[in-house]
């Protein structure tokens, strides 16, 4: 038995216009973070050009803090380490079974089809090309 029948027309017709409701906010929604969003990252990339130039005359006149009005700015060296990728698995693995192919398959295999999966039901908006 399928759920439209065991809803009235009345019922019907309400849960059609909450539907209708909730389509539109919801792609409104999607409009005002899309145009936020292009916002924010034209201004993340004004604040990185300003910030290389901000570090590179630090540098130049060697200093490492600036104090203002807000506290103190200063520079801060991190060390990052890269993702692991499937090829730098497979190179180092290589390394480890120094040219034993077949283990080397097998563990990157192992190790790739051994991961947790979980699923996720979201809502998505496939927009029409124009």
């Amino acid at each position: 038995m399928s759920a439209q029948e065991d809803i009235t027309d009345d019922e019907f017709q309400f849960y059609k216009q909450e539907l209708q409701k909730f389509v539109k906010e919801y792609l409104q929604l999607g409009d005002e973070l899309d145009a936020l969003k292009k916002a924010a990252k034209e201004r993340a990339a004004s604040r990185k050009e300003v910030s290389e130039k901000i570090i590179d005359l630090m540098q130049k006149i060697d200093i490492n803090h600036l104090n203002i009005k807000e506290g103190r700015l200063g520079t801060k060296t991190t060390k990052v380490t890269k993702s692991v990728t499937n090829k730098h698995l497979q190179d180092t693995l290589g390394q480890i079974f120094k040219g034993d192919d077949v283990a080397v398959t097998q563990a990157l295999s192992t190790i790739l089809n051994s991961r947790e999966k979980s699923e996720r039901v979201e809502l998505k908006h496939y927009k029409r090309k124009l």
